[in-house]
């Protein structure tokens, strides 16, 4: 079975149609990277492991950074937020409402 990309909600869908381009385009190449050669193919620095079962997608461009949040069930890939990244941490906010979409994958 090959491995899909997918987003949890057309909500999604804005927030990364919401992203500056350069770092969209970035984002959505991960995504394909994913689809063409499985998750476990790809490491740092464009996947890392944050804990409780969610992941991100890292995705820099000239215009800023951003991340996709997801979690996997089986080889889906669900994303479950996307935003820009302003600070050097992530924001609990963003992590919170991450995991709380997440619930509803299950």
């Amino acid at each position: 079975m090959a491995w899909t990309v997918e987003t949890l909600r057309p909500t999604v869908d804005d927030e990364i149609a919401d992203l500056p381009l350069k770092v969209q385009a970035k984002l959505l190449w991960i995504m394909e990277q994913i689809e063409a050669r499985g998750l476990p193919a790809l490491r740092p620095p464009h996947i890392d492991h944050l804990g409780g079962g969610l992941y991100e997608l890292r995705a820099k461009g000239q215009e800023g950074i951003g991340r996709a949040l997801f979690v996997t069930r089986g080889e889906r890939v669900i994303v479950v937020h996307a935003f820009q990244k302003k600070t050097q941490k992530t924001p609990a906010r963003n992590l919170r409402l991450a995991i709380e979409r997440a619930k509803e994958t299950r």
